[in-house]
């Protein structure tokens, strides 16, 4: 008999958006990384290399260890989907007759079922505590486009890239000066959806009938 565990324990049960009734077995990612259901994972797929979605976790597999693909990487560090919306991708799939994977992926917007990150990373200049501390008219007479660059940083504390396009073009080839002299750093910041966490307005709501306020009540 074959072994049909694998190597390290973990076999993940993906749904891959094709048009097969059936989850795809693999082995965790060898970064060694927790992979929880809801998450999602990038993974070989024939010759392409595809974004699956963990319904589940399992230490066995129909087929045998040596058979078995490895997940590339790990893509989200916590579950998109809870139990409660895995099981319902589940009962859709099964009530409609309908491929798993494809059920996953008309759940999901496009950019997260085409790998990307749920919240984007974007790169943000900051100072470090010398550059606070730092005279910018110091380092003007020898170096005028760090001195400005250093000026914008110690206004704001912190740019992100985009922003610094805008306000000063070819910033970046002052930045490794600044970086150089420990007074700036260039950072990587996972950018939250923050309209989510923003308080919604208030206002008065339309005015109820008799059984309408019955109802409310």
């Amino acid at each position: 008999m074959p072994d049909k565990k694998g190597k390290n324990g973990t076999i993940l049960q993906v749904a891959i958006d094709a048009p097969l009734s059936r989850l795809f077995d693999y082995l965790s990612p060898a970064s060694g990384a927790e992979v929880l259901p809801g998450c999602r994972v990038q993974v070989p797929f024939g010759r392409r290399s595809v974004t699956g979605m963990v319904m589940g976790t399992t230490t066995e597999s129909e087929l045998p260890g040596d058979k078995l693909r490895q997940a590339q990487a790990l893509l989200d560090d916590v579950p998109l989907l809870f139990d409660a919306d895995l099981k319902l991708i589940r009962f859709v799939g099964d009530y409609y007759h309908h491929p798993i994977g494809e059920v996953v992926a008309a759940a999901l917007p496009a950019p997260l079922r085409k790998g990307r990150p749920l919240y984007p990373v974007a790169q943000h200049v900051s100072l470090t505590d010398d550059g606070e501390r730092c005279d910018a008219a110091m380092i003007g007479r020898r170096a005028p486009k760090q001195a400005e660059l250093l000026q914008l940083l110690q206004d704001a504390g912190s740019i992100a890239a985009g922003e610094l396009d805008e306000q000063m073009p070819g910033w970046r080839r002052a930045l490794p000066g600044l970086a150089d002299k420990g007074l700036a750093v260039m950072r990587e910041v996972q950018e939250a959806d923050t309209a989510v966490n923003q308080p919604c307005d208030q206002v008065a709501g339309p005015q109820l009938n008799e059984d309408q306020r019955a109802a409310v009540e």
